[in-house]
């Protein structure tokens, strides 16, 4: 049984190594090899290539202590042999899991938002 399930959240390095993210699981695992789509959450600074489709404040998770923005143009597929690796290693830590209201909002811009690749929308629309 895997550990990364629909609305799981964790920091991890992704998408660049430098700096941990939060991230939420956009799907249950699917394909094989099983697959999940995940979104990361960014601090707002307000410049040009921020998507502001999703605006999350302090609260609206316990993780979440600035405003801050779901990064929809970093969304991506990521393998959960994969995930579950960097998590056996140390190199994720979890999170408590998104509540139904912030999961259904992220879910919500992730399909209206532009920057979101057009192939993840469609997974994420076969997986409601």
């Amino acid at each position: 049984m895997s550990r990364f399930g629909l609305k799981t959240a964790f920091l991890a390095p992704i998408p660049s190594p430098a700096k941990l993210h939060f991230c939420v699981v956009m799907t249950e695992p699917q394909e094989k090899p099983p697959i999940v789509v995940i979104v990361n959450v960014s601090t707002v600074h307000n410049k040009s290539h921020e998507d502001h489709t999703v605006i999350l404040q302090p609260g609206d998770h316990e993780f979440i202590k600035q405003k801050s923005y779901v990064a929809f143009d970093y969304a991506k597929r990521v393998r959960l042999d994969i995930l579950e690796s960097h998590a056996n290693k140390g190199k994720i830590t979890f999170k408590e899991d998104v509540p139904d209201e912030l999961f259904n909002r992220i879910l919500d811009g992730l399909l209206k938002s532009p920057k979101t690749p057009r192939h993840l929308k469609s997974i994420c629309r076969k997986s409601l």
